[in-house]
């Protein structure tokens, strides 16, 4: 939901502008600072330096890094993920593994494997 103000009328009523100001910067606060239910600004509450929460706000580490367990791209066609099960990075395409790399560098794929290929 949008955060909503009542901005004073130029040329109103002064005793109006103190209060219509007070009230707006209030409703500003609140919403961000997570105290407005209607307007939930608060995207670093519950946020972690270096880890995803959903609906909040990535927080990079020192390094720049960001630790999640999975990575999703969308290409309109199909989504493809990178995902850490246990020891080994997995490629998903459609929700269908493609590749597979084990911390000891085993290489599993679906398919044939061109080493000599050009990438274009």
């Amino acid at each position: 939901m949008p955060l909503t103000i009542t901005k004073p009328v130029p040329g109103g009523s002064a005793d109006q502008w103190g209060d219509l100001i007070n009230d707006a910067l209030d409703d500003i606060v609140d919403a961000v600072n997570g105290n407005d239910a209607n307007t939930p600004l608060n995207l670093l509450d519950g946020a972690t330096a270096e880890t995803v929460v959903n609906s909040k706000a990535v927080i990079y580490g020192n390094a720049g890094e960001v630790v999640a367990t999975s990575l999703a791209l969308d290409n309109a066609n199909g989504d493809w993920t990178f995902e850490v099960s246990s020891d080994k990075l997995i490629i998903k395409y459609g929700g269908t593994a493609k590749l597979e790399i084990d911390t000891d560098g085993n290489f599993k794929a679906v398919g044939n494997v061109e080493t000599n290929g050009t990438i274009s």
